[in-house]
């Protein structure tokens, strides 16, 4: 990987790793309407919202990296664990309703 292989802390402070950092937070809260969403109407909305803003973040933050020139190693590495866990559990989600 070159110039990507070192991870800083002051990566932490570029928009697309911050991006990814809340993908990562929103992820496990996303949890909590989903766990309701059979019970409450409100939970599906919240959900909804959710996986819209985690979608947006997934798309956003590699392409402002790039356009931004703030491509990192610790950003390529938040974006594979945010991928990681958010698809499994959508597809468990999912499951769950079959």
């Amino acid at each position: 990987m070159g110039h990507t292989d070192n991870i800083k802390i002051s990566d932490l402070k570029t928009i697309p790793n911050m991006l990814s950092i809340s993908r990562l937070i929103l992820i496990p809260a996303m949890l909590i309407p989903a766990y309701y969403i059979q019970d409450e109407p409100q939970a599906r909305f919240v959900f909804l919202i959710m996986f819209i803003v985690i979608g947006v973040t997934d798309k956003l933050d590699g392409t402002l990296a790039r356009y931004l020139n703030q491509t990192t190693a610790l950003g390529a590495k938040l974006d594979t664990i945010a991928d990681m866990v958010f698809y499994p559990l959508i597809a468990l989600w999912l499951y769950r309703f079959e």
